[in-house]
């Protein structure tokens, strides 16, 4: 008995007939930025975002004090990076005696 391919993935005789079927719409979109807000040498907030430049000025107008913008890592999908804030934000907790930085709401970053 020949089992078809789960639903979405392609058998690759369909690969060699041209057809794609829904491959395209598997991958997830690689355009969300990690970045850290620094004081100094110290950490005020942790977050993400889909445009760095816009996303830095939000938080100038909103009155965030900073002297540096680190982008982390290269740009992932936003679900790989609500995981790296919520982690990053919990290693900062874990060093800083159960704090968040200074900007961040929750832990979650949400």
């Amino acid at each position: 008995m020949v089992m078809a391919p789960p639903k979405g993935q392609v058998k690759p005789q369909d690969l060699r007939r041209g057809k794609t079927a829904n491959v395209c719409n598997m991958a997830q979109k690689r355009d969300t930025s990690k970045y850290v807000l620094r004081q100094g040498n110290k950490v005020v907030y942790v977050g993400i975002t889909n445009d760095l430049e816009r996303r830095t000025a939000e938080h100038e107008r909103e009155g965030m004090r900073f002297t540096a913008v680190d982008k982390i890592g290269r740009q992932t999908t936003r679900e790989a990076a609500e995981e790296w804030e919520t982690a990053r934000i919990n290693q900062y907790q874990e060093n800083h005696g159960g704090e968040t930085p200074m900007y961040n709401q929750n832990t979650s970053g949400k």
